[in-house]
C-alpha cells in the first residue's frame, strides 16, 4: 500500500488530479528549436465528406469554388458565385487540375490572376479572374476560358458579410473564349473566338443568347444625344450637319429637338453633371435640364476644332418601339457619337436632375475618312442606336518561323452587338476588321522584310456595361471599383477588356476596374534587362523611380539618357512608352506598311535601311520615314566593351502620341527627391502631350557607350547622346539639340570581412535651339558615394552608406536658373541578417536613414530638408529553399 501511494505522489498527472489547479502548456523558447504553429483544424480532420450532384463520395475536403448561372423563377435566379475562405488561405487563389491520356494532356485551372493570352488582337490578359482549361494533343493545341467579368470578386461570402443577407446578382456579364492551333512543321495556324456577353437570369435561355441581352425591364429613355466633332482636331478643315431624322421602328417619326454648342477645351471645375474622374465623355445633361445652357433651334450647324454641337432628342414617356435608327446629312470632316440620358431614379423630383437622370458614356458611330477640308462632300449616313449587350472577336492567324523565313499574320473580325431599351428591342450588329502580316527573309550577310497593317477606327476587344446594380454591389464591398461611391451612383458603368494596357508587361494590368488588381508598383515598360520579374529603374518596388533614389541611382538613368528607337517621333523611347490603350500590336485607327534592308558586312556591324508609311483612317493623320540606321557593338577582351549607334531619318508626321511619364513638382529636369523613400514624396505620374516636333524634320541621333576593363575590381563607364532635330518650317528652320552625358565609376578594396566601395557618378543634361520652340534646360549632378560593409556571421552584415559628404557634398546646377542649386547628403546604417524558418528565407532589416538637402540660394532656405528616421523590415521569401 505503501509502494502504491508513494508511486501516486510521484507521478505528475496523478499530483495534478488532487488539486483544483490546471496546469495547462508549459513556459517554451524557440532560440534553437521552430516556432510550432497551430493546425488547420478543419485540414486535420480525418472525415468531412464531399459529394457530387449525382450523390456519389468525392473525397474528404471542402468546397473552394463554385459558379451557377440560374434562369428561372424558382428556384433563387441569379449568378452565384462561391470562392470560399480556403480559396484564397490554403490554395493562394489559384487551383491547378492536371490530367494524362496517353499522348493527350490536360489542365484545367480556377483562380484569380491567370495569365492568359491568345493572340494580340483577341485577348492578352495579366490576370484572368476565372476559369481556363487547356488541351494538347501533339499536333493540337486548345484553350477554353470563362469568367463573371464584372463581378469576378465580389462572391457570396461578400454579399453576406455586406448585405446582411444573401444577394444574387440577378445581372451578370460574361467572358467565354476558345483558340485552337495546329503545327505543322514550321507552320502554325490557329483561330479564336472569344465573347463578352450580358446575361438576364429572369428570363429564359432563349433570351439569353451569345448576343447577349439587355435587362427585361429597361430603364425609361428621356433623351438620345448626338454629337457632331471635327474628326481632325489638328488639322484645317470641320464638319457640318444640316438634317437629322428619326425612325422609330422603321418609320419617321418628329419629336422636339433642341442644339446645343460646346468647347472641349472648356471646363467647369465644379462637374455640376456629376463627371468628375469619369474616363470618357458624357453629355452635360444636368445643366440642360435644368436650363443652364443656351439652346437654338434644329437648323444647320458647324464643328471646328474643339467645338462641337449636340442635339438633344426628347423622347416620349410612352415610348415603346423596338428600334430607333438615325438618318443625318453632313459634310466636312465630321466624327459622329451617341449617348443616352435615362431615369436612374424615378422617385426624384424632375427638378433634381442629378438624383432623377443618369447618361451613358458617348461611343462614336460615323466618321469620315482621311481629313476633308471643304463642305462639298455631302453625304447621308445612316445608323442605329443601342446599348452594348456582346462584343465578340473572331479570326484565324498563322506563323511561320524557318531558317530563311518568318511570317507572323493575324486577321480579326469585330461584332458589336447592340440593342435598343430593354431585352425585347431588336439585336443589330455592326463589324469592324482589324489585320497585321509580318514576314522576314534571312540570308548570311543580310536580309529583308516588311509589314502591313490595317486596324478598323471601330475595332475593340471591349465591352462597355451600364448597370444600377452595381452601385448596390460594389459601394458595399471592400473590392470595390468606385473611388468616390457618389460620383459612380451616376452613371454606373464598368468596361471590359479582353486586350490589357499593359505596357511594362508584368503581371499586374496599367488600369483595372477593380483598384487592388490595377499596377501598384508603377509602370515602367521596357525596363527589366535583368529579367528579374522587377523594372530596372524600380527595382524596390516603391511608385518612385530609382533614378530619383538616393544610393539607387548610380545604377539607372533617365530614359533621356539611355538609347532606343523612337519610331512615332514624340521624343519616347518606343519600348518605354506607357500610354492608356490597349496593348495592340498597332493603333486603332491606323493603316500601313514598313519595308527594310539589313546589312551585316562584318560581325558586330549592321546597317539599316527603311521606309514606312502610316495614315490614320478617321482623324486623317500621317507619318511618313525615311531612315538608316548604323548599329555596331565590339568587344575587346580586358581593354573595353563599345557600342555605337547612329539613327538618321526624314519625318513627316502629324500624329499625336500622348504617353504618361513621371514628373516632379521640384522644376528641374531629374532633380531626387530627398522624401522619396518612405513615401512623402511631390512625384506624380501626368499625361505628357505630343508637341509634334517632327511634323516636318531631318532628325539624327548619335550614342556612345564604353565600358572599360582593364583593371580587375574597377567598374568604369560612360555614354553620350546627342540629336538634332532640324525642323523645316516654310523659309526657315530651326535646330534643336539634345545633349545627355554620363560618367560614373566604382571600386572595391576587400579586407578579410571588411568590403570599401567608393562610387561616384556624373551626370549632364542640356536642350537648346534658335526658335524657342523647347524649353531649354542645362544642369548638371555629381554623386560621391561609398559604401561600407562588414561581415558578423555567414548570414549577419553591418551596412554603411553615405551619398554626399560634408567636405564633398552631392551637388545639382542648374546654369540657366541658379536659383534651383543645391547640395545633399544621405546616410544610411543598418544591419541585415538573413535566416531560414520552416524552408522560408526570412529577411531582418533594421537601421537609422539620415537626408539633407541645402538650397544654394537661402532665400530658399525655408525649403531644406534635413531629417532621419528608423526603420525595421522583414522580408520572407516566397518560395521554399
Amino acid at each position: 500500500m505503501l509502494s502504491r501511494a508513494a508511486l501516486l505522489v510521484l507521478l505528475p498527472s496523478a499530483a495534478f488530479c488532487q488539486l483544483l489547479f490546471e496546469p495547462g502548456e508549459e513556459y517554451e523558447n524557440y532560440g534553437r528549436e521552430d516556432y510550432k504553429r497551430y493546425g488547420k483544424s478543419i485540414f486535420y480532420r480525418i472525415l468531412n465528406p464531399v459529394y457530387d450532384e449525382m450523390g456519389d463520395f468525392v473525397t474528404n475536403g471542402v468546397e473552394i469554388f463554385s459558379l451557377r448561372e440560374t434562369h428561372t423563377v424558382y428556384p433563387r435566379p441569379g449568378s452565384r458565385l462561391w470562392k470560399g475562405e480556403y480559396f484564397y488561405k490554403y490554395v493562394n487563389g489559384l487551383v491547378v487540375s492536371h490530367n494524362i491520356l496517353g499522348r493527350k494532356y490536360m489542365s484545367i485551372a480556377v483562380g484569380d490572376n491567370i495569365r492568359t493570352k491568345f493572340t494580340p488582337l483577341s485577348l492578352d490578359m495579366a490576370n484572368l479572374n476565372g476559369i481556363r482549361c487547356d488541351l494538347d494533343t501533339g499536333p493540337d493545341k486548345f484553350t477554353f476560358v470563362t469568367s463573371r467579368v464584372d463581378r469576378p470578386i465580389f462572391n457570396l461570402d461578400d454579399s453576406k458579410t455586406h448585405n446582411k443577407e444573401i444577394h444574387l446578382p440577378r445581372y451578370a456579364t460574361y467572358l467565354l473564349g476558345g483558340h485552337w492551333e495546329r503545327r505543322i512543321g514550321t507552320l502554325t495556324v490557329g483561330g479564336t473566338y472569344v465573347n463578352q456577353f450580358r446575361v438576364d437570369s429572369m428570363v429564359g435561355t432563349e433570351r439569353n443568347s451569345l448576343k447577349g441581352t439587355l435587362p427585361k425591364d429597361g430603364y425609361p429613355v428621356a433623351y438620345l444625344v448626338l454629337k457632331l466633332a471635327d474628326g481632325s482636331e489638328q488639322r484645317k478643315g470641320g464638319a457640318r450637319i444640316y438634317d437629322v431624322e428619326i425612325y422609330m421602328d422603321g418609320k419617321r417619326r418628329e419629336v422636339p429637338v433642341l442644339v446645343t454648342q460646346h468647347d472641349a477645351k472648356v471646363i467647369d471645375l465644379e462637374y455640376p453633371n456629376g463627371d468628375r474622374g469619369f474616363p470618357k465623355p458624357i453629355p452635360p445633361y444636368v445643366q440642360f435640364i435644368r436650363g443652364d445652357l443656351p439652346t437654338k433651334p434644329f437648323g444647320t450647324f458647324q464643328a471646328e476644332g474643339s467645338k462641337y454641337v449636340l442635339y438633344w432628342f426628347e423622347m416620349p414617356e410612352d415610348l415603346g418601339c423596338r428600334s430607333v435608327e438615325f438618318r443625318v446629312v453632313v459634310s466636312g470632316d465630321y466624327l459622329l457619337s451617341l449617348s443616352e440620358v435615362y431615369v436612374a431614379n424615378p422617385l426624384a423630383p424632375k427638378t433634381d436632375p442629378l438624383r432623377r437622370y443618369g447618361a451613358t458614356y458617348f461611343y462614336e458611330v460615323a466618321g469620315a475618312k482621311g481629313s476633308p477640308e471643304n463642305y462639298n462632300d455631302v453625304e447621308v449616313v445612316r445608323f442605329n442606336y443601342g446599348r452594348q449587350t456582346s462584343n465578340t472577336v473572331a479570326g484565324l492567324h498563322l506563323r511561320l518561323d524557318s531558317k530563311e523565313l518568318f511570317v507572323n499574320a493575324e486577321y480579326k473580325r469585330r461584332f458589336d452587338f447592340r440593342q435598343f431599351l430593354n431585352g425585347s428591342g431588336e439585336h443589330f450588329l455592326s463589324t469592324a476588321d482589324a489585320f497585321y502580316v509580318n514576314f522576314k527573309r534571312y540570308s548570311r550577310k543580310f536580309s529583308f522584310g516588311g509589314e502591313l497593317f490595317y486596324i478598323s477606327p471601330f475595332y475593340s476587344t471591349m465591352i462597355s456595361v451600364n448597370d444600377l446594380s452595381y452601385a448596390t454591389s460594389y459601394l458595399r464591398s471592400i473590392d470595390s471599383p468606385f473611388t468616390d461611391a457618389e460620383m459612380f451612383l451616376k452613371n454606373n458603368t464598368l468596361e471590359f477588356d479582353t486586350v490589357d494596357d499593359n505596357d511594362d508587361k508584368d503581371r499586374f494590368p496599367d488600369k483595372y476596374f477593380l483598384l487592388k488588381k490595377a499596377d501598384n508598383n508603377g509602370v515602367f515598360p521596357g525596363q527589366d534587362e535583368d529579367m528579374d520579374g522587377r523594372p530596372d529603374v524600380n527595382e524596390n518596388e516603391n511608385d518612385i523611380p530609382d533614378y530619383l533614389e538616393p544610393f539607387l541611382l548610380y545604377d539607372v538613368n533617365p530614359q533621356e539618357f539611355d538609347y532606343g528607337d523612337d519610331m512615332n517621333n514624340n521624343g519616347i523611347i518606343d519600348i518605354r512608352e506607357d500610354d492608356d490603350k490597349p496593348d495592340y500590336p498597332y493603333d486603332v485607327d491606323s493603316k500601313g506598311y514598313h519595308i527594310f534592308l539589313e546589312l551585316e558586312p562584318t560581325e558586330g556591324l549592321k546597317f539599316t535601311l527603311g521606309h514606312y508609311d502610316v495614315r490614320q483612317i478617321l482623324a486623317g493623320g500621317r507619318n511618313v520615314v525615311s531612315y538608316l540606321k548604323l548599329d555596331y557593338s565590339k568587344y575587346l577582351p580586358f581593354l573595353a566593351d563599345i557600342h555605337l549607334v547612329n539613327f538618321s531619318k526624314r519625318v513627316r508626321d502629324d500624329i499625336k502620341d500622348d504617353v504618361f511619364q513621371f514628373q516632379q513638382g521640384i522644376p528641374s529636369s531629374f532633380n531626387p527627391d530627398p522624401r522619396s523613400r518612405f513615401g512623402v514624396t511631390n512625384i506624380r505620374t501626368v499625361l505628357v502631350e505630343d508637341r509634334l516636333l517632327m511634323k516636318d524634320s531631318f532628325v539624327n541621333t548619335s550614342y556612345m557607350k564604353v565600358r572599360f576593363l582593364g583593371v580587375k575590381g574597377l567598374n568604369f563607364e560612360q555614354s553620350l547622346k546627342v540629336e538634332l532635330n532640324r525642323q523645316f518650317l516654310g523659309r526657315s528652320k530651326n535646330d534643336i539639340w539634345r545633349w545627355a552625358y554620363v560618367l560614373k565609376g566604382d571600386y572595391t578594396y576587400r579586407f578579410g570581412r571588411l568590403s570599401i566601395s567608393p562610387k561616384f557618378k556624373y551626370m549632364a543634361y542640356r536642350v537648346h535651339d534658335r526658335k524657342d520652340a523647347v524649353v531649354h534646360a542645362h544642369e548638371a549632378y555629381f554623386f560621391p558615394i561609398l559604401r561600407v560593409d562588414y561581415t558578423l556571421t555567414p548570414r549577419t552584415k553591418i551596412k554603411f552608406g553615405a551619398q554626399g559628404f560634408p567636405f564633398l557634398k552631392g551637388t545639382y546646377r542648374d546654369f540657366i536658373n541658379r536659383f534651383r542649386d543645391y547640395t545633399s547628403q544621405d546616410y544610411i546604417i543598418m544591419l541585415s541578417n538573413l535566416s531560414t524558418y520552416r524552408g522560408y528565407e526570412l529577411s531582418f532589416n533594421v537601421g537609422y536613414e539620415v537626408r539633407k538637402q541645402t538650397y544654394k540660394d537661402r532665400r530658399r532656405a525655408f525649403e531644406d530638408v534635413d531629417y532621419g528616421f528608423f526603420f525595421l523590415r522583414f522580408i520572407v521569401g516566397v518560395k521554399e529553399i
